[in-house]
């Protein structure tokens, strides 16, 4: 095959590859809604909706492989998925386009390049997962509702990567109204209740902390438990120290309620069907039913909270267990006014520990159901079409100019005699490993300035030692790549 007509032919590919992909997300356009979901009905919900912020519409296409995978109904599978499409497509799409090789050496050519695309792909969930990054913000029509995020941690958490500023910054600019710092027990949580406790002068942050405990009995395990507005004047190391069984569950949540005026609420995580209606009777004042960290629940268990709370009023929430990786957003508590003059972390304390389920919506982009096999199997297209579903006329026309951008850009690479493709691979491992170099800087920077825990310092040199790899990959390909035009240019002259 003449280099002419191979050109040429990746020419037609890599204009046939565009056009399908626009027609792919203007067709779902048409029947775009960004309407969010009832998590307790799984229908959507009338007077709001899901908006991006102009920072992530203009970096849309950069964003879209990870809201197609963070989209998922479980994104831990959605990854793995496309992970494993990625690579046997390309061993697959190499292996034939250079039929014209042997077969051994078809056979190696295919597994390394599909490797290296593995590996470029893994670069970009380790930026994606260590780099707040814009999502989705859930606007509310009625003015006076509030969005609350129930449940997030920050440094003083063992697995916490972000501070209390940036936890305020990302949940702001995430279009949350209220936040709660729930820290898990026993690590230093007093002092960032009484920073949360400061905060709320002028910040709505809700000062709490996750606790397990193991309930001894037949039906009981280890449960979690998020309590809310409960100062670090308390005794609770006393009192949490005494919970083993159901009526010291219940005098546990007395305590609370009565001395520390605070809420009991119950993470999703280990919970069954037949835990739901004991644990209300032992006082607790709402569940968890969407958790983005712990994102499975089955249809039984969302049920028999949904009946708790029409019998006995307990509220129910949509929270984000977030730590600070990525910063997708997926879950949204709305909690009405009460048309009261009371602070909004105290209206939101207020709805919950007076029972005022009415008031409570719990708010998801989708419900967190069990994919089916198909979808787990196909997760790459099909998830690929949910996104396209979700696309606004406005992210659209960003990928129209990214798409027409790229195209100004071919032309160029191509006028001074470079591979097309290859350079915009060394631009995504350079561009990723510079940012990923950075983040893992100031990670480290974040441990070193007193951070409790070490994570964020193994998370740092992670990250750091990413981005070399990525750095190091673009510089040696770009390195080659100018020494085959090179090559070709002599060849030429001669």
């Amino acid at each position: 095959m003449s280099s002419a007509i191979f050109m040429r032919r990746r020419r037609y590919a890599f204009a046939v590859f565009w056009l399908l992909l626009m027609v792919t997300f203007t067709v779902p356009l048409l029947f775009n809604s960004n309407t969010p979901f009832d998590a307790r009905t799984g229908q959507p919900l009338v007077g709001a909706k899901m908006v991006m912020s102009v920072f992530g519409i203009a970096i849309e296409p950069i964003l879209a492989p990870f809201f197609i995978i963070a989209g998922a109904p479980d994104y831990r599978i959605a990854a793995i998925s496309c992970g494993l499409w990625l690579f046997v497509g390309t061993m697959a799409y190499v292996f034939v386009d250079e039929r014209s090789k042997a077969f051994h050496i078809r056979c190696f050519r295919s597994f390394w390049f599909a490797f290296k695309i593995l590996a470029l792909f893994l670069l970009y969930l380790v930026f994606v997962l260590v780099t707040p990054l814009p999502s989705w913000s859930l606007v509310v029509n009625d003015p006076t509702s509030i969005v609350a995020d129930l449940h997030s941690h920050t440094l003083a958490s063992h697995d916490g990567i972000v501070t209390g500023s940036q936890n305020l910054a990302v949940h702001r600019d995430a279009g949350y109204h209220v936040v709660a710092w729930t820290e898990h027990y026993p690590g230093p949580w007093r002092s960032t209740v009484a920073t949360a406790t400061r905060s709320s002068d002028v910040t709505p942050v809700i000062a709490g902390l996750e606790v397990n405990r193991e309930i001894d009995g037949a039906f009981w395990q280890n449960y979690y438990f998020v309590l809310l507005g409960v100062g670090s004047e308390f005794p609770l190391d006393d009192w949490l120290i005494q919970v083993h069984d159901e009526p010291t569950l219940r005098a546990f949540t007395d305590k609370i309620h009565d001395i520390a005026r605070g809420v009991v609420l119950v993470v999703n995580k280990s919970l069954r069907e037949k835990d739901i209606q004991r644990l209300v009777a032992a006082g607790v004042d709402g569940f968890e039913i969407a958790n983005f960290g712990h994102p499975h629940i089955t249809p039984p268990i969302r049920d028999a909270m949904v009946a708790a709370q029409q019998s006995h009023r307990v509220g129910l929430v949509a929270v984000s267990d977030w730590h600070g990786w990525s910063s997708f957003f997926r879950t949204w508590t709305i909690v009405t006014s009460a048309g009261s003059d009371q602070h909004p972390a105290e209206q939101v304390l207020s709805a919950l520990r007076e029972r005022q389920s009415d008031r409570i919506i719990p708010v998801v982009s989708q419900m967190f159901d069990e994919p089916s096999l198909i979808r787990k199997i196909f997760a790459p297209f099909i998830e690929t079409i949910r996104y396209a579903h979700e696309l606004s006329t406005a992210r659209l026309l960003s990928w129209w100019l990214w798409a027409l951008c790229s195209i100004l850009i071919v032309r160029v690479i191509r006028y001074f005699d470079l591979r097309a493709g290859l350079t915009f691979l060394i631009m995504t491992s350079g561009g990723l490993g510079l940012a990923l170099l950075f983040r893992g800087a100031d990670l480290i920077v974040m441990w070193h300035l007193g951070a409790p825990h070490r994570l964020p310092l193994y998370v740092g040199l992670i990250s750091a030692a990413s981005g070399t790899i990525g750095l190091f990959s673009a510089g040696w390909k770009t390195r080659e790549m100018f020494l085959e035009r090179s090559l070709r240019r002599t060849q030429a002259a001669g």
